[in-house]
């Protein structure tokens, strides 16, 4: 039997009920002062605009980056080639111990709803529900830091997706096949 075949609608409802719950969290620890905060962390820009995907596992030999606990820099190395058909996607996924963890994976066009996870392709995770984003500003963020890379928790940036400083609309990549 398919480990992933308890993952249903309840299942993703879960994953964004705890996202609503670390929202809140932080949303009781910040004071608004003269900035308008337009998410409060990662978890509440994931949970309002975030996508579900759904694992596929990559074939043997499928050369892409794989190093193991590397997500972002795996996805984005994928991503950011040139000519590249992959999407780079940042969210939350669960893994087999049932833990949402912040995490970044592949999809695209003709596959808009799969998650390819070079990370995690030996097991794959249990639910994944994430944001692509286009590869400009993939592109834009990364030479923004020369130590960290993710998109969502870009403190170095003072959090501009969480503030509107960049819109998530600008930056949100369209997978929708033309």
């Amino acid at each position: 039997m398919d480990r992933r075949m308890g993952t249903t609608e309840i299942g993703i409802e879960q994953l964004k009920e705890h996202l609503e719950l670390m929202a809140r969290c932080r949303m009781a620890g910040m004071r608004r002062g003269d900035k308008e905060i337009h998410f409060f962390g990662s978890e509440d820009l994931v949970r309002q605009h975030g996508r579900e995907f759904s694992f596929f596992q990559l074939p043997n030999g499928h050369n892409l980056p794989d190093y193991p606990k590397s997500c972002f820099y795996n996805a984005y190395r994928a991503a950011s080639r040139r000519n590249s058909k992959w999407i780079y996607v940042e969210g939350y996924a669960v893994a087999s111990m049932g833990v949402p963890v912040h995490h970044a994976w592949l999809t695209r066009k003709d596959a808009p709803n799969t998650a390819f996870d070079p990370t995690w392709n030996d097991r794959g995770g249990l639910m994944y529900l994430g944001i692509p984003f286009t590869r400009d500003y993939v592109m834009e963020i990364r030479k923004s830091s020369r130590v960290e890379f993710y998109i969502l928790d870009t403190y170095w940036l003072g959090w501009p997706l969480f503030y509107g400083k960049h819109k998530i609309e600008d930056v949100m990549e369209s997978l929708i096949c033309k």
